[in-house]
């Protein structure tokens, strides 16, 4: 019989670690406080490049689409063309419905509008998560 583990839910989501980027302290915060109630492990930047995503090691990232003066689709799309990261699933966030698009060509692997429900974000994330961990094995 074939080991299908991985076709299931991590059964704590501690066993996900989430890198979310986002030049918002207000969203940081906020993310912050909704991940670690549902017992995530996170860790939180204000800005980022393909070699800090190497060093936190995520199981998926969360990013923005503007982190201050940079644009988050030339940081997705520079993880995206990194071999030792471009496995990693990709979340880029946005308050414009316009830049969905934009994001997806950059090589995001799911787009979710700002303000956000919780509970839709953690489906996403998991969804994702899954998705990468089936075509993974």
């Amino acid at each position: 019989m074939q080991n299908r583990s991985y076709l299931m839910q991590p059964d704590n989501p501690r066993d996900l670690h989430i890198l979310v980027v986002d030049d918002d302290p207000v969203i940081l915060h906020y993310l912050k406080i909704m991940l670690a109630k549902k017992q995530y492990k996170a860790t939180f930047l204000s800005t980022t490049d393909k070699n800090v995503v190497t060093s936190v090691g995520p199981d998926i990232i969360l990013m923005d689409v503007w982190l201050g003066n940079e644009d988050g689709k030339e940081v997705c799309r520079s993880i995206k063309q990194n071999p030792a990261t471009s496995s990693i699933p990709l979340i880029m966030m946005s308050s414009s419905r316009d830049a969905a698009k934009k994001c997806i060509e950059a090589g995001a692997d799911d787009f979710i509008l700002k303000p956000f429900d919780i509970e839709t974000l953690l489906q996403q994330i998991t969804s994702l998560v899954l998705r990468s961990r089936v075509i993974g094995n």
